[in-house]
């Protein structure tokens, strides 16, 4: 999506992994920009990168400009959801840093954050055991940043 001028930012378990939390995380969760998407960008990323996700139901997303999750599985190890707007939080507040993956940068959610996102979405997790990863990961992501309080003065 980079190459593809498509603004987002990583969010979910990655983004506590990449702030100081050492957990497992089987998908890859993203906020778009829906302001900064040109449809061009989009057709050409999902055409040649993803072409299984359904970009009927993202189109209808972005133009009903509401709360949408479309996930996507290539098919092969990688899963992700792509999310159309976070709850309670406009994409132009989230505060975002440049982290490696491989050979990609890529803009993560900073911790303050990833916190804010996870609190306002809890409710929404079932079942339990997924319900109580989140709270670990809110009370741990809270204590690193009690001890360790990033600089958000350096954020994009």
């Amino acid at each position: 999506m980079v190459d593809n001028d498509v603004e987002f930012v990583v969010i979910g378990g990655h983004a506590a992994r990449a702030n100081g939390l050492e957990r497992e995380t089987y998908d890859l969760d993203v906020i778009l920009n829906l302001n900064s998407i040109t449809a061009r960008g989009l057709a050409t990323y999902f055409s040649t990168v993803v072409p299984m996700v359904n970009v009927e139901a993202l189109t209808v997303a972005m133009m009903a400009d509401k709360n949408q999750k479309i996930p996507f599985d290539t098919q092969r190890t990688h899963h992700a959801d792509l999310l159309t707007r976070a709850k309670g939080i406009p994409f132009s507040e989230i505060m975002s840093s440049p982290v490696a993956f491989g050979d990609q940068v890529l803009p993560v959610a900073m911790r303050l954050d990833v916190i804010k996102l996870k609190e306002l979405v809890f409710d929404s997790f079932d079942p339990p055991e997924v319900k109580k990863k989140h709270r670990d990961d809110i009370e741990n992501l809270k204590k690193l940043e009690l001890e360790d309080p990033q600089d958000r003065s350096q954020a994009a």
